[in-house]
């Protein structure tokens, strides 16, 4: 079906998805359409104007997972009355960051669900948004490993860090469905300093933690339907990317010629440079091919990196 919400172009095709299923089409196609996709008889994958959340479909309502921002949330609400008549009854955040969360006021006042909606976050989701003070709270705090039911559905939330302290794994665990969002970017070089990433070693731990978890199919909250060879696509990337900055560093730091200066500062930045301009070529005639916009974020990747070793190899 291809069809309108007032004025938003509506793509969704009935039917679950095959496995390593695309989208496809680049983020920027998407700005001003809805894209929904089945990931299971009752998961939902919806791609709302570049930005990706999950609905569940239970027996008498829906779940939203990460309501994203306000005219997205809204979209959402809209999209379930009108095309799979439910209202939103439960929202669950997957971390703190506002791009995925800040939506939760929009769905609050939109839903007509005749009970206070219930809000699911991890104890340490929850203590992130309680500092920040700006969205709405928790209603149910859950341990990290516990599992939630909604109207008998499974959900189980792990804490996987990497993106941030509060990052969680929202697993589906009958459907084999995971949200877990900003650490792989499907079909995409990952963001800048990988999403502004806690630090490399987390970031590549998480990804470890992702793909230990059993699941079938992914919401990665950008780029599009994610599967476990996304994730190990990370992983191998990862690894040659710190392969190939350390020996830049080894070669930099054994060259003659070196920073000279009055602060320790020009000679951190001396090798910066050099580090840059011997590693991002290597890594771009490798990886480009495979990880599309990678010129755009790959000197970052090499930074992060780069930090990494410094600091904590």
């Amino acid at each position: 079906m291809t069809d309108s919400l007032d004025g938003v172009r509506l793509d969704y095709t009935a039917g679950v998805i095959p496995s390593g299923y695309r989208v496809y089409g680049s983020v920027a196609t998407r700005r001003n359409s809805i894209t929904v996709r089945q990931l299971s008889p009752r998961v939902l994958w919806v791609d709302v104007f570049g930005y990706q959340a999950t609905v569940l479909i239970g027996a008498n309502s829906a779940m939203l997972i990460d309501p994203l921002d306000d005219p997205r949330a809204h979209a959402i609400v809209e999209l379930m009355r009108r095309e799979f008549s439910v209202e939103i009854s439960c929202i669950a955040y997957s971390h703190w960051h506002g791009d995925h969360i800040r939506g939760a006021n929009s769905v609050l006042e939109s839903t007509r669900w005749r009970e206070p909606l219930s809000i699911v976050a991890t104890e340490v989701c929850a203590s992130e948004v309680r500092v920040r003070g700006i969205y709405p709270l928790p209603t149910i705090e859950l341990r990290v490993g516990d599992s939630f039911d909604f109207e008998g559905i499974e959900l189980r939330f792990s804490n996987v860090g990497g993106h941030t302290v509060d990052s969680t794994l929202i697993n589906v665990v009958a459907d084999g469905v995971a949200h877990c969002v900003d650490l792989v970017h499907p079909l995409q070089a990952e963001f800048f300093s990988f999403g502004a990433a806690l630090g490399f070693g987390d970031y590549v731990r998480a990804l470890e933690k992702l793909s230990e978890q059993k699941w079938t199919v992914l919401t990665a909250g950008h780029g599009d339907i994610g599967w476990p060879s996304d994730v190990q696509l990370a992983l191998e990337y990862c690894a040659g990317l710190k392969r190939v900055t350390a020996e830049a560093v080894r070669e930099v730091q054994s060259a003659p010629e070196r920073a000279t200066g009055d602060s320790p500062m020009a000679a951190a930045a001396d090798l910066r440079k050099r580090v840059i301009a011997s590693a991002v070529p290597k890594i771009e005639r490798v990886w480009s091919a495979r990880l599309p916009g990678l010129k755009f974020a790959v000197e970052s990747h090499v930074l992060s990196v780069l930090d990494d070793i410094l600091y904590f190899d």
